[in-house]
């Protein structure tokens, strides 16, 4: 026993794959041991009357279809190889972990399918507000059909029976509203009075969609039987 914890421990720190897997392995043992309401519980959702207590700019229904936008788009950007939609969606530190793992599976021929997404609701769990960032927590719950193809299209990971996936997503906006960086160029944003860069000169909006993902973690996961 001591030698296969021990062997455990080396894998873990030699190979981050297997870390992963061996998690994945964990999570389904216990689900299936345990059942579903054996998990840490979610979060408490917001009302609309406490989000407004903190920014009554914000519609919690029209915020969280903007969420389940902005996933979708993040999801399919990794099976299409877009690599300036990441730009657009995508905090830097999420951005970078993206990229470097699409063209990882690019460079083995591999290839990220989303065959169906579909949302089953959510809604906002946590508000932070600090001069001039405004960070969102939410809970989204996600039904999808992924799987990782090979050059022949032949299934290498994953299957296509459909999962329940529950995410704790972060956005965040800076400046009132403007992203920290400009989407188009990189450079760090100044604006002129028309609201362009003044870099290189492209529009800067301010919407919803100017919320950046800058974190993603799956808190429950288990097969649609």
């Amino acid at each position: 026993m001591y030698y296969l914890l021990l062997l455990i421990v080396i894998l873990y720190i030699l190979f981050p794959p297997f870390a992963i897997k061996y998690n994945n392995y964990r999570k389904k043992r216990i689900l299936e041991q345990y059942g579903r309401d054996n998990v840490e519980p979610l979060p408490h959702l917001y009302t609309q009357e406490e989000v407004n207590e903190i920014d009554d700019s914000i519609n919690i229904e029209k915020f969280m279809k903007d969420v389940y936008h902005i996933y979708k788009e993040y999801e399919e950007s990794k099976q299409y190889r877009d690599y300036d939609k990441m730009q657009l969606l995508l905090g830097h530190d999420l951005k970078v972990l993206t990229i470097e793992k699409t063209q990882m599976l690019e460079r083995l021929d591999q290839r990220v399918i989303y065959k169906s997404i579909t949302c089953r609701g959510g809604g906002i769990c946590h508000i932070y507000k600090y001069g001039p960032v405004e960070k969102i927590d939410v809970i989204l719950n996600i039904n999808r059909v992924c799987y990782t193809v090979d050059k022949h299209n032949a299934i290498i990971d994953g299957d296509e029976n459909p999962e329940e996936i529950t995410y704790r997503l972060t956005f965040e906006k800076t400046k009132n509203g403007y992203p920290s960086n400009c989407p188009q160029c990189g450079a760090s944003l100044e604006m002129n009075d028309e609201c362009k860069c003044v870099f290189c000169d492209s529009f800067i909006s301010n919407t919803y969609g100017d919320y950046k993902l800058i974190f993603k973690e799956t808190l429950r996961r288990a097969n649609i039987r």
